[in-house]
C-alpha cells in the first residue's frame, strides 16, 4: 500500500489537506457592505445581522458596515435577514443568494413616506411604517429593489431589563 492510500484510509490526509482549502477559499471571500436610511438620514450600521437559510442560523458581525456572506448562502433561493436597529427588529424574506454579488447593500426605512427615488417600488396602499425598502447594488451591474411589506417588528427586552 502506498503512503498517498494510507495517509487517505487513516484520515490523515484530511489535515494536511486544510491550510490548502483554506488559503483558496480566503482568496475569494465575498463582502457586502450594508447602509441604513431612515426618513432620508444615514443612519449607523447594526452590529451585527442574522442569515437563515436551509435551517441554519449564521449570526455575521459587522465591521465597518460589512459582512462577510457564508458561501452556502450563495446558492440558496430563499434567505432570511434578521437584524436590530434601535429599539426595532428587521426581518426580510425572500432573498436569492446571487443578491450577495450584489455588494452594496441599502436598507431604507420611512415612518411616513418613502423618498421620490423610492416610492416606485412601494405597491399602492402599502403600509410604510411597518415596511422595508433593500436596494442591491454594485460598481458593476444596475441595482435592484425589494419591498418587504411587513419587517419591522418592535424588539423584544433584553433579560433583566
Amino acid at each position: 500500500m502506498t503512503l498517498k492510500r494510507k495517509l487517505l484510509t487513516s484520515g490523515l490526509a484530511i489535515p494536511l489537506l486544510l491550510p490548502l482549502v483554506f488559503t483558496v477559499g480566503q482568496a475569494r471571500r465575498i463582502f457586502v457592505t450594508l447602509h441604513v436610511k431612515r426618513d432620508g438620514n444615514s443612519k449607523p450600521s447594526p452590529e451585527r445581522v442574522t442569515l437563515m437559510f436551509d435551517g441554519q442560523s449564521v449570526a455575521l458581525p459587522l465591521h465597518g458596515g460589512r459582512f462577510e456572506v457564508p458561501w452556502a448562502a450563495l446558492g440558496t433561493k430563499n434567505i432570511r435577514l434578521v437584524m436590530k436597529l434601535g429599539d426595532e427588529e428587521i426581518r426580510i424574506s425572500g432573498i436569492y443568494g446571487s443578491e450577495f454579488r450584489q455588494d452594496d447593500w441599502t436598507l431604507i426605512l420611512a415612518d411616513r413616506q418613502y423618498d421620490a427615488d423610492n416610492q416606485w417600488v412601494v405597491p399602492k396602499g402599502a403600509s410604510v411604517r411597518s415596511s422595508c425598502i433593500l436596494v442591491f447594488q454594485s460598481k458593476s451591474t444596475e441595482g435592484t429593489a425589494l419591498f418587504a411589506p411587513h419587517c419591522r417588528y418592535p424588539s423584544a427586552p433584553r433579560k433583566g431589563q
